[in-house]
């Protein structure tokens, strides 16, 4: 991400930190209500945030392995370029 859009690696870790933070935060949110008063509306409570956590989509600065391509998205990109071929080897 330092490369592509010129984003700091520590910005981008504190990011990573912070968001896994709030999600953490909204599960322990939920499960500490359930347990301090079980019911239906408390458990509801609790699904929906578990649900906000896992579901709000994470910023696009924040790294992922999601980010990463798996396969190359053409047959040309997992090729290198034509131009090496005629370069000479190292000696």
């Amino acid at each position: 991400m330092w490369a592509e859009d010129g984003l700091d690696p520590r910005c981008t870790r504190n990011r990573w930190l912070l968001d896994g933070g709030v999600r953490l935060g909204l599960v322990s949110a939920g499960l500490a209500a359930l347990l301090r008063n079980p019911g239906p509306a408390t458990f509801l409570a609790a699904l929906t945030a578990a649900a906000a956590a896992g579901l709000v989509p994470r910023h696009w600065s924040i790294p992922r392995a999601a980010r990463c391509l798996r396969r190359p998205p053409d047959r040309s990109a997992g090729q290198a370029p034509s131009a090496l071929a005629s370069l000479a080897e190292p000696a």
